[in-house]
């Protein structure tokens, strides 16, 4: 007898709907923290800044660079790899 529950498909379904919301709420998160919270005035950015986001906002900057530069570079280098193997190359 079947278990009752989801199917593979399903569960995948909603892994990613649980990740989209996930990195969405990342997204609106950061994009407060690093352009609109600057722009209020400081009293209230100062408030926020204490209560919705403790760390300093260039060390986060720091580290969404590098976290990019890393991305970047193993994209570029898979490409580079899979061009050699597969004679895409140039000459």
């Amino acid at each position: 007898m079947a278990s009752p529950g989801l199917n593979f498909k399903d569960r995948r379904n909603e892994l990613g709907w649980v990740a989209l919301a996930s990195i969405g709420a990342a997204f609106a998160y950061f994009t407060l923290w690093i352009i609109v919270v600057p722009l209020l005035e400081e009293d209230s950015g100062a408030l926020l800044d204490e209560v919705f986001f403790p760390i300093d906002r260039f060390l986060v900057l720091r580290a969404i660079t590098i976290a990019g530069v890393v991305m970047a570079s193993v994209v570029v280098t898979s490409l580079g790899v899979i061009s050699v193997r597969h004679g895409l190359g140039g000459s």
